[in-house]
């Protein structure tokens, strides 16, 4: 063209431009981006879960001693009386 205007930019194939994609700097970034963040989510995950592993674990051992100080005095008693009712009462009262 004589005219001097601009020449227009040159078509780009969209598979060409699909084979670039994973060579471009902002392409570089996001993929980093959202690998990092499923990492994090991960190991913040993986945290929580341990913290309420513990968590569970202490409740557990804190509710077996109750039920263990609410059952010695007549489990003692059973012992001490040779009673083998009350005795059968205790275990029974334990296990459900």
């Amino acid at each position: 063209m004589a005219d001097g205007g601009p020449n227009p930019a040159p078509r780009v194939s969209v598979s060409s431009r699909l084979a670039r994609l994973p060579h471009n700097l902002s392409f570089k970034q996001a993929r980093i981006a959202v690998i990092v963040a499923f990492a994090l989510g991960l190991i913040f995950s993986l945290f929580q879960i341990y913290t309420d592993l513990i968590s569970e674990r202490d409740r557990t051992a804190v509710t077996f001693q109750r039920i263990l100080r609410v059952a010695n005095p007549s489990a003692v008693q059973a012992a001490y009386g040779l009673d083998n009712v009350l005795a059968k009462k205790v275990v029974d009262g334990l296990f459900e």
